[in-house]
């Protein structure tokens, strides 16, 4: 039996206001809605790889069956820096789009709706940041969201990770930012490589974990959260391994929807892989994969019961097991999980030198890149606290 989590009385709220479309071969409608935006000039926004490849068929056909303008930007760099930002700005303006269209993975899909808005907000963008100098007066243009990976959900966020011009991923958040319209076609993700098929999904592991993990986490979140964790752990390893099976890549499609971190904030993992990440270039999903079993332990201290709840979503039998041994069956599900799908547990395999490890945890504390995530940390996260979440992590 499931076990069921008592909690005094929370008040919450939720605020979720983007349309999503859902199915196979959705993306085929994007004309049509586009048109139902009242939508002239499309700009489609992708990059180098993604724009060779059959899938932009697909948008490339829907949007000429009902006529509309449109041009593509495919200069969209993984981990977009700054400048990329700059440059599709400049490129919205010099086309005169009313409609952004992003299609490709979590890099594309950021970078479409922060240029979205930033078009119509002027200035530096870096003052833009989440706790920067300035916020978004102004709304942008239309923006349309179509992912071809399951695991970043930065088709319905309102936030967008960036990096500045010091190297250091940043976060842009506002509601500004969530787009008028999410299509999530699975069939767009069946050419996704098997690695980033793996890193992807790990990384939508580590939102569902999170949310629960965190000072947001309520009963709605909580729920979706942990309906995506049970289709991860049943799902990805098949659609890692057998990448043409369509059920797989279905049930991944909709446990990243359901991530519901967008609402009720990523904790622990997610500031760890943000700022090591940054530092040494690790994409993004092989960044969470450290970083999420340690996280998990560091907080059994003060959320063994969420751990159980976590194990029972994996598929670990509890009964008869202590608190703390459930809560470890669940990291030890997790952590066996990312070893299946052949990605690494441990930063020293990946580049991260011990010498640093100081250095990253004063980050962690002190770096305002991360400043929207602490306020969700369960822990506080003091030096004595970072220092030891790192060296966890570097070791695996």
């Amino acid at each position: 039996m499931m076990s069921t989590l008592v909690e005094p009385l929370k008040t919450f709220s939720l605020f979720m206001p983007v349309k999503i479309i859902f199915g196979l071969n959705t993306a085929e409608q994007l004309g049509i809605e586009i048109k139902k935006l009242k939508g002239r000039k499309v700009l489609v926004v992708t990059d180098p790889i993604l724009r060779k490849m059959e899938i932009m068929d697909v948008i490339v056909k829907s949007l000429e069956s009902v006529s509309l303008e449109f041009e593509v930007f495919d200069k969209i760099k993984a981990e977009p820096p700054i400048e990329c930002i700059e440059d599709l700005v400049g490129y919205i303006k010099q086309v005169g789009c009313d409609v952004v269209v992003g299609v490709g993975g979590g890099s594309v899909l950021d970078s479409a709706k922060v240029a979205s808005v930033l078009v119509n907000n002027p200035g530096d963008p870096e003052d833009y940041y989440y706790g920067g100098k300035k916020t978004f007066e102004n709304a942008g243009i239309s923006c349309i969201t179509i992912p071809t990976t399951a695991g970043t959900c930065a088709e319905i966020t309102c936030a967008s990770v960036v990096t500045d011009r010091k190297g250091i991923k940043g976060a842009f958040a506002h509601p500004f930012l969530y787009p008028k319209l999410a299509i999530v076609d699975p069939m767009m993700t069946v050419s996704m490589p098997s690695k980033l098929t793996a890193s992807t999904g790990i990384d939508a592991l580590s939102h569902a974990i999170d949310t629960i993990l965190g000072r947001g986490d309520n009963p709605i979140t909580r729920a979706l959260a942990l309906q995506s964790i049970r289709l991860i752990s049943e799902n990805l390893r098949v659609a890692v391994y057998q990448g043409d099976n369509i059920a797989a890549r279905y049930n991944m499609s909709l446990a990243a929807l359901m991530e519901p971190h967008g609402v009720a904030g990523v904790s622990d993992s997610h500031a760890v892989a943000e700022i090591v990440g940054s530092l040494y270039k690790i994409p993004h999903g092989v960044a969470c994969c450290c970083a999420l079993p340690s996280s998990m332990e560091y907080n059994i201290m003060v959320s063994p019961n969420k751990l159980k709840l976590i194990a029972e979503a994996m598929g670990e039998d509890v009964d008869n097991l202590s608190l703390r041994e459930a809560a470890y069956k669940g990291i030890n599900a997790v952590r066996q999980l990312i070893k299946d799908v052949g990605l690494p547990v441990a930063y020293k395999d990946i580049g991260m030198k011990e010498e640093d490890l100081e250095k990253v945890a004063e980050l962690l504390v002190t770096s305002p890149r991360i400043a929207d995530i602490r306020p969700n940390l369960v822990r506080k996260l003091t030096r004595e606290n970072a220092l030891w979440l790192i060296k966890r992590t570097w070791e695996g």
